[in-house]
């Protein structure tokens, strides 16, 4: 996953799921959080279903509602990981 905004619905959807909430969140809730558009939201969530990282709901309205899969939380936890780990060092002779 390259998008950052992908990551960062996902990490939205994750923190939901970690606090024990089973229901899934709207559009408008991740549109709120991340400070864009609903629908620019909802190409994301279509995105994350086709590759299987959430379970997307769409309504009357339309609104859309996803909760996170156990392989979103997996790829989140490997961005976090991935984050954390100190930077390459660059391969060389130092010069002094």
């Amino acid at each position: 996953m390259s998008d950052g905004l992908r990551a960062q619905v996902l990490a939205i959807l994750d923190h939901y799921s970690r606090t024990g909430s089973a229901e899934f969140k709207s559009d408008k809730d991740i549109a709120t959080a991340t400070r864009h558009d609903v629908g620019e939201i909802q190409r994301q969530f279509d995105i994350l279903e086709s590759e299987g990282l959430v379970v997307l709901v769409k309504t009357m309205g339309p609104t859309y509602h996803a909760r996170i899969e156990p392989r979103g939380i997996l790829v989140i936890e490997q961005l976090r990981a991935a984050a954390q780990q100190p930077p390459n060092r660059e391969i060389g002779f130092r010069n002094d």
